[in-house]
């Protein structure tokens, strides 16, 4: 390199638009879902606990962008900078003491990492993110330096460690919300819906008494009743299941008079809070209260014991599917426990660099 050749090598875009784009969907994921749990009549947990994975995913990728830096190779010392522009780190070549260059693989990709080291401090560089300028820099930075071989044995066992304590946590954590799962799904199960817990309301239908489809969503019924404008009143999951939708789809009209039973507690918290709004002069989008019995005068569509025996069902396959998954994972944990090195060993995604 020329005494007064400045080298300013930014991170590549490729790369750069490969966490973009996970970052977007994941950020799409996380408002979809919480919006989702939101706007049941009841706070969905597994939609908030979800949406809320997401987001956090969201966040680790913002802040893995944010560390990118851009590299300005200067005649005498080495700066970096953030994407935004302030300074993060100066390394002066003459304090360097030694490196390490390692070769790393998946099953798309190669490429190889540069650490420099000095007595202050230490940097990585990596010929992924700046593939134009990586050689360059790499010749400068390690001339006259010494290659350090036991670091780089250091380093690969230490990388060895983080990927089989990522891969243990992630299987426990798996097994874990499984057996959860299924213990929820048991407790849920010797619980019955009882009319005490429910407040009968009726009313005119305003829509089209029809089945929903959602593409690949479970299908539904959406009830507009005409004292409650500013509900949905729905019938899906194991309601949907027990109810007898075809003679509900034949038989019901527009026009006719519904009974339905919903929960008490959404009765007095949602739909007389709703009431209360609306007098204010607020407006807000229609909120979903659930149904657990529908009839009209002469037709009985779903019975609350039909409801809870279906729901039972529901929570019986739900039992044992998250005890088979569960059961499997855990088996799998422990195979990988006791033949962790050897999986690991045999797998690891990054080999030495057999030359400088």
């Amino acid at each position: 390199m020329d005494n007064k050749e400045v080298i300013k090598s930014k991170p590549d875009l490729g790369t750069i638009l490969i966490c973009l784009l996970p970052l977007a969907l994941f950020l799409s994921f996380a408002v979809i879902l919480i919006k989702s749990a939101m706007s049941y009549d009841s706070l969905s947990y597994p939609d908030l606990i979800a949406g809320c994975f997401f987001g956090l995913v969201s966040i680790l990728l913002i802040n893995y962008v944010l560390k990118f830096d851009i590299l300005i190779l200067e005649e005498d010392k080495l700066q970096t900078k953030s994407l935004l522009g302030y300074t993060k780190k100066v390394v002066y070549l003459r304090e360097i003491t030694s490196y390490i260059a390692i070769d790393k693989e998946d099953k798309y990709f190669k490429w190889q990492e540069l650490t420099i080291y000095s007595n202050e401090t230490e940097y990585c560089i990596s010929s992924m993110l700046y593939p134009k300028h990586y050689a360059i820099i790499k010749e400068v930075l390690i001339e006259q330096k010494v290659r350090d071989q036991k670091a780089e044995v250091k380093y690969l066992h230490g990388r060895l460690k983080y990927v089989e304590f990522f891969c243990l946590f992630f299987m426990f954590t798996t097994t874990i919300l499984c057996m959860y799962w299924s213990w929820r799904s048991y407790k849920d199960s010797t619980t019955k819906l009882s009319d005490r817990e429910l407040t009968t309301i009726s009313s005119t239908l305003l829509n089209k008494a029809e089945i929903k489809t959602h593409g690949r969503s479970p299908s539904t019924i959406e009830i507009e009743l005409e004292e409650y404008p500013d509900f949905l009143f729905e019938i899906g999951g194991s309601a949907f299941s027990a109810m007898a939708i075809h003679d509900y789809a034949s038989t019901v009209k527009t026009g006719d008079t519904l009974f339905l039973k919903i929960l008490t507690e959404d009765y007095q918290n949602i739909i007389k809070k709703e009431k209360l709004t609306d007098l204010e002069g607020k407006k807000n989008s229609p909120r979903y209260i659930s149904v657990y019995g529908l009839n009209d005068q002469n037709y009985i569509y779903l019975l609350l014991d039909e409801y809870n025996k279906e729901h039972r069902t529901d929570l019986i396959i739900s039992i044992w599917m998250g005890a088979i998954v569960g059961i499997c994972l855990l088996g799998l944990d422990i195979y990988l426990l006791v033949n962790r090195k050897k999986i690991f060993v045999k797998n690891v995604l990054f080999k030495r660099n057999s030359s400088a």
